[in-house]
């Protein structure tokens, strides 16, 4: 093969050659005919190389002769059918890439909701990351009891973040293995996608790569933009600093398994072959030649009977791609939730480990005015109203911002930027007012994405969300009524085997591990102590399994006096859960609106025959905290202008110098009453 790419590259010198000896001999007859009219340094000159050849007979014969001898072969070998070279295979599977991960559309929406894409190198973002993170589910903190644990915001002190940039300055030969864990929805595969496609488009663009880093080095940074063309795709800029440019190999170790499965002899270069057949002999060369970045994909997503398998599979793959290059060494990054991963299986002295770290508010503002910006793209008027849409956009983004700040439950789920992103397609789909945003929305869509959503787009077994309700419902609530954020092993598995859904521990410990791994929802942390993936999960479960039955005429009466005598309770740890109850009913279809009515309408009646003040004006609190919630359409006015008017009441007996905290309260209160009803609620 090499030979015959020979003849066929020197096809074209060797006519010139030819070319130049005949138009010389053409020349030489033509200037024997001709000699007055030609200058004298050109007869000398022609005269030369005459004299040349007929003193150089023979010399002369065999260049000619051995010329001649490679235009024969090329003609024998032109026709012959040649693979594609390197080079050429290279920039085929570059370019494939590129159009594969240009447009990101987060996988796992609801069916319901429609993923909107955008080019990657617009929304993408480079999370941080907290470095040598330790393997296991959340992080407890145990303070002064046991029913005092609580999960951290972050489970690593904030000063210890660092940037993607790091993580690779890391990279060495001997340590060529990074293993980043994240909770679900944290960007994992987003990552591991924009890291490839900014390989892939420096791989292309090579020239464009290696100039922009000579004038960044000089501090020519205005130079470069202004030499170098905008339509030339440099690479995401999140990434300016992860250099030299490797070869991107992204594979889905969910498909692994299942190729496995069907060829039990099969390992990651056969996977590798399957996959990329036609650009395969390049991307051997490319890991034989240490010049390859090789993206391991959701190693929580395979099945608990085939990880140990993977993960040996993986341990040899990087022992075989390891070998001592002079020049460049391949590296490897391996993804996957906490509570899936076998920390023994990845020696430390291989291996480097990160978790992702959650969003600041910072970066939920930076996130937003990128989602907005880039889904305006699909405004019916983005052509003709081009700038004034983007600026609304803007303004858009900035006042959700605010709006996720001053609402901490909320602000919680959208540090995950798989959550951000769901709330900012509902308020584009559902067209809805971004000042009507109502957190019962963003949990029904959050919980039904970590329980069904990616589970079903990754081919995976999903957990239907009324199971869920009915097992993790009941648990939530006894958490609930602990006043606890964790509970033990033990208990769980009493739980659940009281439900009557399981026939042995076996299949109890089968559900909690699916549901670990699938959904992320519930974890194990340290000392066999479960707890919810944040709190307010396990507030919104309780809040589904107190209504779970009460659209039952037998058992309405009941579980809205339970109901209510949890709500009003002045220790407050049923309050969230309640309202959550109350809105997710104005949420369901039929009865539900009735029932929330009779629901705020027995609140007040308890509210006006409470003799204690203070608890008076808490259930009052609690009622106008349900209007928020709910739908105000849905409300009867009736029972909105009785809470107005008590709530007035309350207001004017209070002294604003001597109760600041009592007075921000209702002043924060009123606030959001006016955003959702439209009306005043404390006008005189």
């Amino acid at each position: 093969m090499f030979l015959i790419r020979t003849i066929l590259g020197i096809n074209q010198p060797i006519n010139w050659i030819l070319g130049s000896i005949l138009l010389s001999v053409f020349i030489d007859v033509i200037a024997n005919v001709m000699t007055p009219i030609l200058p004298k340094d050109v007869e000398q000159y022609l005269q030369t190389i005459s004299n040349w050849a007929f003193e150089n007979r023979i010399a002369a014969i065999l260049i000619l002769l051995i010329l001649l001898l490679f235009k024969y072969m090329y003609f024998l070998v032109k026709d012959v059918p040649l693979p594609p070279s390197h080079r050429v295979l290279k920039q085929d599977y570059l370019e494939s890439l590129v159009t594969r991960t240009r447009d990101l559309v987060p996988e796992g929406l609801p069916a319901h909701i429609r993923g909107l894409s955008a080019s990657m190198d617009t929304v993408f973002f480079s999370p941080y990351f907290y470095a040598n993170a330790l393997i296991v589910d959340h992080q407890l903190k145990d303070t002064s009891s046991e029913n005092e644990y609580r999960w951290p915001d972050l489970p690593f002190n904030e000063s210890s973040r660092i940037t993607f940039s790091s993580i690779w300055k890391n990279f060495n030969r001997q340590r060529s293995i990074a293993v980043i864990h994240g909770y679900p929805g944290m960007g994992k595969s987003t990552l591991l996608i924009g890291l490839t496609l900014h390989m892939a488009q420096l791989g292309i663009n090579r020239w464009y790569y290696i100039l922009a880093r000579i004038l960044n080095k000089l501090s020519l940074n205005p130079l470069r933009s202004f030499s170098l063309s905008e339509k030339v795709e440099g690479g995401l800029h999140v990434f300016d600093y992860v250099y030299p440019p490797l070869v991107p190999i992204l594979l889905y170790l969910r498909d692994y398994a299942s190729y496995i499965e069907l060829n039990d002899q099969a390992n990651l270069f056969d996977f590798i072959k399957h996959n990329w057949s036609n650009h395969y002999s390049f991307l051997s060369a490319s890991l034989s030649s240490g010049k390859c970045i090789v993206l391991f994909d959701g190693l929580d997503e395979v099945k608990s009977d085939l990880r140990s398998r993977v993960q040996a599979d993986i341990n040899m793959f990087v022992r075989d791609c390891s070998k001592n290059h002079f020049l460049s060494f391949n590296r490897f990054i391996i993804t996957s939730r906490p509570a899936c991963f076998d920390h023994n299986a990845f020696p430390d002295v291989n291996s480097s480990f990160y978790t992702i770290a959650y969003l600041t508010l910072d970066e939920i503002r930076k996130l937003l005015s990128d989602y907005f910006s880039a889904f305006e793209f699909y405004h019916p008027q983005f052509e003709n109203k081009q700038r004034e849409i983007i600026e609304e956009a803007e303004k858009r983004a900035t006042k959700l911002s605010e709006d996720i700040k001053s609402n901490k439950p909320i602000a919680d789920l959208a540090k995950n930027p798989l959550l951000l992103y769901l709330l900012v397609v509902i308020l584009f789909q559902k067209n809805i007012d971004d000042s009507i945003l109502q957190k019962i929305d963003l949990y029904m869509m959050a919980t039904k994405l970590l329980l069904e959503g990616q589970s079903g787009s990754r081919k995976l077994s999903p957990i239907k969300e009324t199971v869920a309700i009915n097992i993790l419902g009941k648990i939530a609530t006894r958490m609930q009524e602990n006043g606890s954020w964790v509970i033990h092993n033990e208990e769980v598995i009493q739980l659940l085997r009281a439900s009557m859904a399981f026939k042995d521990d076996r299949e109890v410990e089968r559900f909690l591990r699916l549901i670990r791994e699938r959904s992320g929802l519930f974890f194990r942390g340290r000392g066999n102590k479960y707890g919810f993936y944040h709190p307010t999960f396990q507030d919104y479960f309780a809040a589904r399994y107190l209504v779970r039955d009460v659209k039952r005429k037998q058992t309405r009466s009941r579980r809205i006096n339970q109901l209510i005598e949890k709500g009003c309770d002045l220790d407050n740890k049923w309050r969230e859960p309640f309202i959550l109850a109350v809105a997710y009913l104005s949420r369901e279809d039929g009865e539900g609106v009735g029932i929330v009515n009779e629901i705020l309408k027995k609140v007040l009646e308890r509210a006006s025959n409470e003799s204690d003040k203070k608890a008076q004006e808490s259930i009052l609190l609690l009622a106008a905290e349900c209007v928020i919630e709910v739908q105000p359409l849905h409300i009867d006015n009736l029972l909105m202008d009785s809470i107005v008017q008590q709530i007035k009441i309350i207001f004017t007996d209070i002294n604003k110098d001597q109760e600041v905290e009592r007075h921000q309260q209702i002043t924060d209160l009123s606030h959001r009453w006016k955003r959702i009803c439209k009306q005043d609620l404390l006008d005189p």
